[in-house]
């Protein structure tokens, strides 16, 4: 691992941040994707860059977040709305619509991906895929959700039992590389 510079990382030289605080300022789930997909997985050089990190830590883990907490505000608002707890359905004996049909399909192709990478050791491609995953989600099916929610033109505890089957799913694959999202 070179600093950013191209040079031998140094602490007489200091050409290098502060490893706690690129720890604490991103957090160690950005680190470990920023690792995983640099040279150094195929015995690489890797210049290392802050920068990089501050974009898989936007682009990925606040992200992520975000579709989490948009998943809850769908759980709270069914909940107010039925007045009882959310408690989601089997997949395979509920009506999906498209976009939840979409949705599983793109989910279970993401975990085949991964699984088939990890069994190959292509670890250096897995950042890419799930970056592609949470923008999908995040612009794709959210945005659509949104819409199709404000026509009410959806089964509020279909879309949603599918919607947590798929995000469930997805932070079990990731946790490996991404555990303390994944935990939370």
């Amino acid at each position: 691992v070179l600093a950013s510079d191209g040079e031998k990382m140094s602490k007489s030289k200091k050409n290098y941040p502060p490893v706690n605080g690129v720890f604490e300022k991103y957090g160690a789930d950005a680190v470990r994707l920023y690792l995983i997909g640099s040279p150094v997985v195929r015995a690489g050089n890797l210049k290392f860059k802050e920068a990089d990190i501050r974009t898989i830590n936007k682009n990925i883990i606040l992200k992520m977040y975000d579709i989490m907490k948009y998943l809850q505000l769908l759980i709270d608002l069914y909940e107010d709305k039925t007045g009882s707890k959310f408690i989601p359905l089997g997949i395979e004996n509920i009506e999906r619509e498209a976009l939840e049909n979409w949705l599983l399909e793109y989910t279970n192709q993401f975990i085949k991906d991964i699984h088939t990478d990890m069994d190959k050791y292509d670890l250096y491609r897995i950042g890419d895929k799930i970056e592609d995953l949470i923008d999908k989600l995040s612009r794709g099916y959210i945005n659509l959700d949104k819409c199709r929610r404000n026509l009410k033109e959806t089964n509020d505890l279909n879309s949603i039992s599918v919607f947590f089957y798929c995000l469930y799913h997805l932070v079990i694959t990731m946790a490996p590389f991404t555990p303390f999202l994944s935990e939370s």
